[in-house]
């Protein structure tokens, strides 16, 4: 499957050491939806990449040079990033905690040109509800009854759950201007 080189979901945009997560935590807003709880921390240019910035406009021809415009575009307006934490709590069984994370990160990458630049977001699953449904399949072959599991978070809840908590923390572009 291939996609714009725009809606590839890097390492540049996930927040993934326990630093980070720990900044967010400490200063953070949080906003409870139905299926998710999201933190919402807005992250400072560090003064290291303030300094190369600074430095990389005074030393470089940025005509004729794309590689060092895209750098420089990269240290000054940081793209929002996206963590997530889904326990054991979420459900004991791996594939689910996955999809859960697959349909958080896909929700995170449609949302993301909405998203004003800058913000790291992580979002924590909620402790799923077992509302006792369950789909009985049968099997033609050998007549046993399985029971599988519905899916009770679907993508369109996890997305519209995401919209909201940006909306309400004011960070989607539309709402700054």
């Amino acid at each position: 499957m291939l996609f714009a080189s725009s809606t590839k979901f890097h390492k540049s945009l996930r927040v993934l050491t326990q630093g980070d997560f720990n900044r967010v935590f400490s200063f953070n807003k949080k906003y409870h939806t139905s299926h998710l709880t999201v933190l919402i921390h807005r992250r400072k240019l560090s003064s290291r990449a303030a300094k190369d910035s600074a430095k990389f406009q005074g030393s470089v021809n940025m005509s004729g040079n794309r590689y060092a415009s895209v750098q420089l575009e990269s240290l000054q307006t940081p793209d929002s990033r996206l963590g997530l934490i889904v326990s054991k709590k979420y459900s004991k069984k791996a594939i689910n905690r996955n999809r859960f994370k697959r349909l958080c990160r896909e929700a995170f990458r449609l949302l993301r040109p909405e998203l004003d630049c800058g913000y790291d977001i992580v979002i924590m699953a909620k402790k799923r509800v077992d509302n006792g449904k369950k789909n009985t399949q049968i099997i033609k072959r050998k007549e046993e009854v399985q029971q599988i599991e519905e899916p009770d978070v679907t993508f369109k809840d996890i997305k519209e759950s995401l919209y909201i908590a940006a909306k309400r923390a004011g960070v989607l572009k539309s709402q700054l201007t």
